[in-house]
């Protein structure tokens, strides 16, 4: 592989990898925001990730410990995505279970001394 082309296929995965760290640091603001209550911006519609085309082989060596950083990022924040969101849904069939939302009549006790 020639200076250039080596230089460009580092390169190609640096943007790879840039790429795969601004959507990890998205869903670690989503996390945050979900533990202080306030809902980020809402990020634009991206497309699913796919490997760039200038990523064709092995990833640098020198990159590794990069990708290896941002691989833990990664399974981080989908496991806490996985609690809140198991967390959520206990708490929406809480909500339905104390609120049918039907407003059906229900027994209605008074508290009175005899």
């Amino acid at each position: 592989m020639g200076r250039e082309s080596a230089d460009a296929f580092r390169a190609a995965w640096v943007e790879a990898l840039d790429d795969l760290e601004v959507d990890v640091e998205r869903a670690e603001a989503l996390l945050r925001a979900h533990a202080v209550a306030e809902a980020p911006e809402p990020a634009p519609d991206a497309p699913a990730w796919a490997v760039p085309p200038g990523v064709q082989g092995p990833l640098p060596q020198d990159l590794a410990a990069r990708a290896a950083a941002i691989l833990e990022r990664q399974l981080r924040a989908s496991e806490e995505l996985v609690r809140a969101m198991s967390g959520n849904r206990r708490q929406a069939a809480l909500a339905a279970r104390l609120d049918p939302g039907d407003r059906r009549e229900r027994p209605v006790f008074l508290d009175r001394a005899l």
